[in-house]
């Protein structure tokens, strides 16, 4: 298990922003698109890793991790890539990108933030 940790943490630390990123994604009405995705990236892992271990007699977990990790990296940069080429976040770039979401609004009474 100590040869799968490391990429089990870089895949679980990645797959965490794709997730984030596809729950955006779900919000703006893209979630069968999300949905389609996210089968397909588990089948193929499970694919691959099926075949890995009936095709090699010394699979270990090291290359599971791999595999997965792969996997993982590879549908995160084609599920940004083929949003950003079918525009879909482009009405929501200002939204995103030109405020400070997390910023205190002025307009909030000073009971609303726990003072008084």
């Amino acid at each position: 298990a100590r040869d799968y940790a490391p990429y089990f943490m870089l895949e679980e630390i990645i797959g965490g922003l794709s997730d984030c990123y596809h729950e955006l994604l779900e919000v703006i009405g893209r979630e069968k698109y999300c949905t389609i995705i996210g089968i397909l990236e588990d089948l193929v892992a499970f694919i691959v890793v099926l075949l890995t271990c009936l095709t090699r007699d010394n699979t270990t977990l090291t290359d599971v991790g791999i595999i997965h990790l792969t996997t993982c990296v590879f549908f995160t940069l084609f599920s940004v890539a083929f949003v950003v080429w079918q525009r879909w976040m482009e009405p929501f770039h200002r939204g995103i990108f030109h405020t400070w979401a997390f910023g205190v609004s002025s307009s909030l009474p000073l009971v609303a933030l726990g003072h008084s």
